[in-house]
């Protein structure tokens, strides 16, 4: 029973490894398809925003950045245009 679950188990472990292979050889080149590559951006875009408007606003976040953090700077940028758009009504 013990060499069972162990051959289950490792037939999982492997399994389980193929899969994480897979899934790291998907990549997007953008100098090949700058059309996937935008459909990324504008998905990653969606995304800060529904982050901003479900955490009470780019305010709430602007509190949690770090300013010893390599890209906080960009962080805040990016949460200010965020701001920005919030209070003019714009979409991103």
């Amino acid at each position: 029973m013990k060499r069972l679950t162990e051959e289950a188990r490792a037939s999982f472990e492997e399994s389980k490894n193929e899969e994480r292979q897979r899934i790291k050889t998907v990549v997007i080149d953008p100098t090949s398809h700058p059309d996937l590559a935008y459909d990324q951006l504008r998905l990653l875009v969606l995304q800060m925003k529904m982050l901003t408007q479900a955490s009470g606003g780019a305010d709430q976040l602007q509190k949690q950045v770090n300013p010893y953090h390599e890209d906080a700077e960009l962080t805040l940028q990016v949460l200010k245009t965020l701001q920005h758009h919030e209070q003019s009504g714009s979409k991103p």
